[in-house]
């Protein structure tokens, strides 16, 4: 067991002892589940708000974990959070405008936001399953830990996400001829 396993081990316990115990594990975990609620909700708004939902529900229920990777545990609560906000706000999926980059120049910014166009139109021809996938990678997520979020097989999870990813090259190859293929 590494140190930092057993650290999460020591504070799982303590927060399943004491609600307030659980502060660490928001602190370790908030930005990654934030960052993936943007992606996939695409609004700051919405995913902050959903963010919180996604900790009440963890804090909530911590007294029933019992899983090996309390991390997958928390994205799959996180994945059906956002689940949930797509049938209340009836949103469609977006990527965030905030993914440009720091350039500024209006030439790159207006090529930034067709890019971003293109990309949120190519994920929105990837299945369901692979969107998921794609974006539970986009939030560090390992294979394993995508697959006990999705209640997936690893294999099916490896499987799905280099579809995903060559369906993806395959679109955004088709937007621009230039783009290089590995």
């Amino acid at each position: 067991m590494t140190e930092r396993s057993a650290t999460e081990t020591a504070e799982i316990r303590a927060a399943q002892r004491n609600r307030e115990a659980f502060a660490p594990l928001y602190e370790r975990y908030v930005d990654a589940v934030y960052g993936y609620c943007l992606r996939r909700l695409g609004s700051v708004e919405v995913a902050a708000d959903t963010t919180s939902e996604v900790f009440m529900r963890a804090l909530n229920s911590i007294g029933r974990f019992r899983g090996d990777s309390f991390r997958s545990w928390l994205f799959a609560i996180a994945r059906n959070a956002v689940i949930d906000s797509y049938r209340t706000r009836k949103s469609t999926e977006t990527l965030p405008d905030g993914l440009a980059s720091t350039i500024t120049g209006p030439e790159q910014i207006a090529l930034q936001r067709e890019t971003q166009s293109e990309l949120r139109e190519a994920l929105g021809q990837l299945t369901e399953q692979q969107q998921e996938v794609v974006n539970l990678r986009l939030a560090g997520l390992t294979g394993k830990e995508i697959a006990a979020a999705m209640g997936m097989t690893h294999g099916a999870v490896k499987a799905t996400q280099v579809r995903a990813f060559t369906r993806l090259r395959e679109l955004m190859t088709a937007h621009d001829p230039e783009v290089h293929r590995d």
